[in-house]
This record gives structure tokens, sequence and C-alpha cells, in this order.
């Protein structure tokens, strides 16, 4: 404690004598550790129902790409018959049939191509569902750390309040301290209970978040839900300005999972495409069947060979249609991925704006509350020896501890700021930030 040393035993057995019980009950049960960053974005991966419908959906492109590669295997087919006819009677007819495709003119090539666009953009799709799970869990965690932040000033604001009423009492009844002291000290106590309540609510609500983010079978939420995370790490304004330096210096490009999947999708509909056009293409195949007609009876097989050519006549303009459908597409894609190019651009560049504003903040404002120490330790020794209001000393106290908040709410945005820088990148580097 700061205050003069005569005192300090006084304020020891007020913080320990006279807290109340809702203080002590404010003191949350710990887990065994405290999960980092990366411990809890597995967990968050575990639980997403996301993550495992893009897997299955993966798993589906790939097992289309097999089905149609198999397309262009030989096939093997086996046919058994039992017919009537009024002027032959009952009849019998087996066969047994080998069809092969000679040559398709591209046909299956634009297939297969087609079908490995797919998985690719499978691929993409996958690994954007996973950038922005990973962002979002990103912001769930800094939003967690600051309203423990929070939490944990409130909880030294009302300890702080108690223990000072406790020792006012006391100096009261002694006839040192007025009894407009006493009053006073209650109202600011007041106050602190109902901003602890406040930040106890808020800590309550971010920790349920993140709670069900990582547990996808939860029908209920614990009656004591705790998560403990490691706090923010603590940066100098250079370590941060190197650090978004560095961010704002690398080039937004294809691999960022958006614009990877907007070009995947591009490449899907040129497949596509491809493949339409081959629709139109000649198909020579060939093939032997093995077959036999009896009346129920054993009959004597007979070999037919066949080679069909086959042609689709374009006499309609569906084709067409859909030809300058993919057409479209193709170009409203074009569109999309500038779009999204700029809009990362657009990120970046705003969030270069507010940083550079942010770090300048935040150092005024150690500034300020390492001001605010040295004054309220003056205020403190002033108020005890009877030279200070006790106006005076809850008012300077009362500053410290807004310019507190407003630090640590800085710093939460400056991970914000952060995070959306990383997000400009499609979220690389952002696991190096906590």
């Amino acid at each position: 404690m700061d205050w003069p040393r005569n005192l300090r035993s006084c304020v020891f057995f007020a913080l320990m004598s006279f807290v109340s019980p809702q203080t002590r009950a404010a003191e949350r049960p710990m887990e065994p550790r405290s999960l980092d960053f990366q411990s809890v974005l597995q967990r968050v991966r575990q639980a997403s129902l996301s993550v495992a419908r893009n897997d299955q959906l993966q798993k589906s492109s790939e097992f289309s790409r097999a089905a149609v590669a198999q397309q262009s295997y030989p096939t093997l087919q086996w046919g058994e018959t039992l017919g009537y006819q009024k002027s032959l009677g009952a009849k019998q007819l087996h066969a047994i049939s080998l069809s092969a495709t000679l040559w398709d003119f591209g046909r299956q090539a634009a297939l297969d191509l087609k079908a490995q666009a797919q998985v690719e953009l499978a691929r993409a799709q996958w690994q954007e569902n996973d950038d922005l799970l990973k962002l979002r869990t990103a912001r769930y965690y800094v939003g967690l750390a600051s309203a423990e932040s929070i939490f944990a000033l409130s909880l030294e604001q009302l300890r702080n309040a108690e223990s000072k009423l406790q020792t006012v009492i006391a100096a009261y009844k002694r006839g040192e301290r007025p009894e407009t002291d006493v009053i006073k000290l209650k109202v600011e106590l007041g106050k602190a209970q109902l901003f602890f309540n406040k930040s106890k609510e808020e800590l309550a609500a971010l920790t349920a978040q993140l709670y069900l983010a990582t547990n996808s079978t939860a029908q209920n939420l614990p009656n004591q839900l705790v998560m403990r995370i490691q706090p923010l790490p603590e940066r100098s304004e250079q370590q941060w300005a190197t650090f978004f330096e560095r961010w704002f210096a690398s080039s937004i490009d294809s691999s960022v999972s958006s614009l990877a999947r907007i070009a995947a999708n591009k490449a899907s509909l040129q497949a596509e495409l491809k493949s339409l056009d081959a629709d139109n293409t000649p198909l020579i195949a060939a093939g032997a069947t093995l077959q036999g007609v009896g009346q129920l009876q054993p009959v004597k097989p007979d070999v037919l060979a066949q080679l069909n050519l086959q042609y689709a006549l374009p006499l309609s303009a569906t084709r067409a249609n859909k030809r300058d459908a993919l057409l479209a597409r193709l170009k409203e894609n074009e569109l999309a991925y500038d779009e999204d190019m700029k809009t990362r651009r657009d990120k970046r560049l705003q969030t270069q704006v507010v940083t550079d504003g942010l770090l300048r903040t935040i150092d005024l404002q150690k500034r300020q509350i390492s001001s605010l120490l040295e004054y309220q330790k003056m205020m403190r020794n002033r108020y005890f020896s009877g030279r200070a209001s006790l106006l005076e000393l809850t008012s300077t106290e009362d500053d410290l501890l807004a310019n507190k908040l407003e630090l640590a709410r800085l710093n939460a945005s400056l991970y914000s700021a952060a995070i959306d820088a990383a997000e400009s990148l499609g979220g690389k580097n952002l696991e190096a930030l906590f």
C-alpha cells in the first residue's frame, strides 16, 4: 500500500477482516491451468460443426472425382430375362456384354478437369472457413481477456472502497473523522458495487460465449462456469509499431483464403464450360455381347459385336443458354475477386490509421496513470494527516480508476485493430499476436 507506515497495519487488518462475503465470493474458482490462444483455438475447431461439415464436403468432392475417373473404365454387364409371347410362348434371354469407349475426343478429360476443380474448390472453402473460425476465436479471446482485466479492476476498486470505509468508521468512532466522511464512503462503496456487478455480468456473458464455442453438445450452462485464459501479452509502443509494420508491408495475394476460394470457383466454372463444349463431341465405343434365346431350355449362345458412334446434334438452344449463363458467372466471379481485394486493401489502410492513433493515445494514457499514482500517494498522505478532504482523495482515486479502465479498453481496441490487420491478409501470422 502507498499509505503512511503507521497506518499499514490498520489497512491490512481492514482488508483481511472487513471484506464483505460478496467480495470474497467474487474470487472465482481456478482451473488447474489457464488456456493460451492455441489451446482455445484447438477446442473451438474440435467443437465446430462448420469444420465437420466442410470436412464432409471435401470428402464428397474427392469421392465424386474418383467416380468420374471410373466412367472411362470398360463396363461388364449381365442380364437375364424371362418373357412370354402369345405366338411363341415363354422364352428366356441370357446376355453378358462388355463395352468400352475407344475415343471420346476430350469428353472424359473435361469431366476429370471439372471433378478436380470441385475438389480444389472444396479445399479452398475448408481453408476459408478455418481462417474465419480462427479470426472469430481471436475476437472472443480478446473480448474475454479484456473483460477479465476490467473485472479485476472493479474487484480492486470494491476492496479499496470497503477497506477505506472500515478504516474511516474506526477513525470516526475515535473522533478523528467526521460522520460526513463515513456517509460519503458508503456512497462510494455503492458505486463500486454497481460497477463490480456490471463487470461481473459482462465477464459471465463473454465466458459463456467462449464456452459455447468450445462445446458443440452443450444444452445448458454449468452453474459455476469458469474459463481461465492467459492475459494478453504486454508490448511496448516500439514492439507494436514493429508488429504492425510487418503486417502492413505484407502483400495481399491469391494465397488469402477467400481470394483462393474465388480463384478455385473460377477454375470450376471454366472446367464446367469446357465440359459443356465436350458434350458436343462424338463418342466412339465398342462392345461385345454373348447372348442366347430359348424356350425354357438350354440354348446355344450367339456372339454379337458392336461399334457405336454417338453424336448429339446441336438442334436446341439449351446448350447456348447454358454457355451464356456460365460466361456471366465467370464475369461475376472476376468482379467478386476485385471487390474482395479492394475490401481488404481498404481495411488495411483504415486499420493503419486507427493503430497509429491508438499507439499514441495508449502512451499518453500510461503517462497519465503514472502521474495519478504519484498524486494518489500524496493525497492519501495529506488526507490521513488531516490536510486534505475526503472528496479530494476519492476524486483522485476515481480519476485513477477511470484511467486504468480506459487503458484496458484501449489495449483491447489495439488488439482488435491487430486482428483487423491480420484479417486483411486472410489471418496470416495471427497466432504471433498472442
